[in-house]
Order: structure tokens, then sequence, then C-alpha cells
């Protein structure tokens, strides 16, 4: 039965994201790559527990509740934490949201709010450290595949590239050009 210690803390959440933060400059330091974790939190009934026979189990959570989880899971990029309507409403007013969005996730035949979770106010007080995508100069030119290349040297593809009247005027030209062409093969046959 749902009681007060069932209520979501999202200040657990809050904290799983911002101490990535730590886990990525160790792993800076130790010339690892960095990780990133996207979370996603809902809230439904589900079936907690040992699952199959005697000779086969396993503990798992099933139901219709997990499944939701997974597809709000899966909208989410490093460093974010998307949580649905009724996540929200039982997380209170504590939570700060920054964005929401309709998604509509596979299986699903209404479209479906999330939220972007920004942080927790109240007495956490606390912000998800947000990482800004840093601008890169390259060192190099990246040039263009070769196959790229031999296609923009075709008529055809030069064509293709024009203002869209005149692409329409030399189309029209060609297929004209074309059918009196067939025209005057279909007459020599004759």
């Amino acid at each position: 039965m749902p009681g007060s210690a069932d209520k979501i803390n999202p200040l657990i959440y809050c904290q799983e994201q911002n101490a990535m933060v730590l886990v990525n400059e160790e792993n800076v330091r130790k010339s690892l790559p960095e990780l990133e974790m996207g979370i996603g939190i809902n809230t439904a009934e589900v079936v907690v527990g040992n699952i199959g026979s005697e000779e086969r189990a396993k503990f798992g959570v099933v139901g219709s509740g997990v499944n939701m989880t997974n597809r709000i899971e899966s909208y989410t990029v490093g460093g974010q934490i998307l949580i649905s309507e009724s996540a929200r409403q039982e997380a209170g007013e504590v939570i700060r949201i920054d964005k929401r969005r309709e998604i509509l996730p596979k299986g699903v035949e209404a479209p479906l709010t999330i939220y972007e979770v920004g942080g927790i106010g109240g007495q956490y007080n606390l912000e998800l450290k947000g990482k800004e995508p840093a601008m890169v100069t390259l060192v190099q030119h990246i040039p263009q595949p070769p196959w790229k290349l031999a296609f923009q040297r075709q008529p055809w593809y030069r064509i293709l590239h024009l203002q869209p009247l005149l692409r329409i005027l030399i189309l029209a030209v060609f297929f004209h050009l074309l059918s009196l062409h067939f025209h005057q093969q279909v007459l020599s046959l004759r």
C-alpha cells in the first residue's frame, strides 16, 4: 500500500546526476572517457518479486509502468532527468521544471507530457550542474569524399542546385526535347 515512504525523492536523482561530474573529472585525470547518464522517472503500479520457477527464477519488476519508464528514459541525453506527469505530481512543488514537451512513445496511443527537471528547491536548494557544449575549432579541413566531388562535376548535379524556377524551365526543355526525339524515332520506324 502506498504511503509517504513510497513517495519519490528527486534529491537522490539530482545528486546522482551531479556526482557524474566528479566521476568524469576522475576519468579525465586517468585518461578514461567521460560517462553520461540520462534518468527517466515514472510512477505506476508494478509487480515486484521473484519471477519464474524453482529451477530458474529471477528477481524483477514487470508491468506497463516499467515499460513507460524505459520509454521516457530513451528520450534523455546525458545529464538529463525526464519525468512523467504522475512523477511530477507526486514529487510536488519542490522540483524545478526547465522544459516540458509532448512525446508519443512506442506502444502508446495518446501523447505523453514529460518534464525536464532542472533542480529542486525547498530545504535542498540543489541545481543540476549543466554542461554547455563547447565549440571546437578543427585542426584540419575535412575534405569532401571523392564520390561527392565526382557527382558535383556532372552537369545534372549542377542543374539540381540552380534556382527552382530555372531548374523547372531547364527540365521542361529537356523533357520536351526528349519527347521530340522519341516522336522522331517513332516516325522513322513507320
